[in-house]
């Protein structure tokens, strides 16, 4: 579980979910950037 504050990475080629298991509302911030390295030779045309 997290708490307030915690913060989680994961490949995105993996299937997940996120179920929130308690009473409380829960918030969540997601941020989606491009991989810091090239993921094969780009191709043009």
């Amino acid at each position: 579980m997290l708490d307030a504050g915690d913060s989680i990475e994961y490949r995105t080629n993996v299937p997940h979910r996120v179920v929130n298991v308690g009473d409380v509302v829960a918030e969540a911030i997601w941020v989606v950037t491009p991989p810091s390295v090239p993921l094969g030779p780009r191709t043009s045309g």
